[in-house]
């Protein structure tokens, strides 16, 4: 609109309009139309300069690529990204995945999984779909995935999301939440902050549920114009809230450790989780194996003292 008005309302001379008539007379068309096209033309290719080059390819990656967590987490969740770079032709991309034991071994410290991935265009869905929370958080973000694929069109995307309740409850666990989500374009991520409740009643750990409805896409500059969208298969979050309000659990990181014979010295780590309510006391003391006190190593025994929300 803006090179339109520019053209049409800067003044001109005498001659323009003689040379105008002229072109219209031979049939060699508008000059004024000729010269909002060649503006338009080159802003596009300075706004193409200006733009981040992407190759014409498929990037698939993990994302991060380094995972911890607890052992009694339950399940982790491992988020994989595709990157279509610019290519302009509608794009399925499917991807094999396996798990490798190193240190840790399968069936005996995690489940084997294998299987296949796929990533259709223009999906939108949760990333992650599992999230896991102390119940002292405060507020939680849940990210929101919008993936446009290979589209052209400059795309407004909108969906509408909502808690629900599980064995955690409004109010009680937490502040329920719904609203619109609005996705500009080259806008692909945007956040949903939900407040938890943190109160001093022992609990079992409980959890809630945040949907994706309602998905529409329309073109940007021309919102009577849809485009075809779909929610993709994480529409679903799971948010697991962790009670803190008892002592915790303690455990070393590993049941094993080995150690040169000339160490001289060696820390080892004891670890509070699933709580870290108040002041506790730990009584320790080392036994011996084949390994004899005296011989081998020096025997201790005391106590550890952990204040309230101390985790190490």
């Amino acid at each position: 609109m803006a090179t339109e008005k520019i053209v049409k309302e800067t003044p001109k001379s005498r001659a323009f309009y003689r040379i105008q008539a002229t072109h219209k007379m031979m049939g060699a068309g508008d000059l004024t139309l000729k010269t909002e096209k060649a503006i338009r033309k080159k802003s596009q290719e300075l706004i193409n300069e200006m733009m981040p080059h992407k190759p014409k390819q498929v990037t698939v990656e993990f994302d991060p690529a380094n995972y911890m967590c607890l052992e009694n987490i339950g399940v982790i969740p491992i988020k994989v990204k595709c990157d279509r770079g610019s290519l302009e032709v509608p794009t399925k991309v499917t991807v094999h995945y396996k798990t490798y034991p190193d240190t840790a071994q399968e069936d005996d410290d995690f489940i084997p999984a294998e299987g296949v991935l796929v990533f259709k265009p223009n999906e939108t869905e949760f990333d992650p779909a599992n999230y896991m929370c102390l119940e002292n958080i405060g507020v939680i973000p849940i990210k929101v995935k919008c993936d446009r694929g290979s589209l052209e069109v400059p795309t407004k995307v909108t969906v509408h999301y909502k808690t629900y309740p599980d064995t955690a409850q409004e109010d009680d666990d937490f502040i329920p939440a719904e609203g619109v989500l609005v996705f500009k374009p080259n806008e692909t991520e945007k956040t949903i902050e939900i407040g938890i409740v943190d109160n001093d009643v022992y609990e079992d750990d409980e959890q809630f549920f945040v949907r994706l409805t309602d998905l529409k896409a329309v073109c940007y500059t021309n919102e009577e114009q849809t485009i075809k969208a779909v929610l993709g298969p994480a529409d679903e979050a799971t948010v697991l809230i962790i009670d803190d309000d008892h002592g915790g659990a303690f455990s070393f990181d590993t049941e094993l450790y080995k150690v040169p014979e000339n160490q001289g010295v060696f820390v080892l780590e004891v670890r509070r989780h699933r709580g870290a309510r108040g002041k506790v006391r730990l009584p320790y003391k080392t036994v011996d194996g084949l390994a004899k006190n005296g011989e081998d190593y020096i025997g201790h025994d005391g106590e550890l003292i952990f204040e309230d929300s101390q985790t190490l």
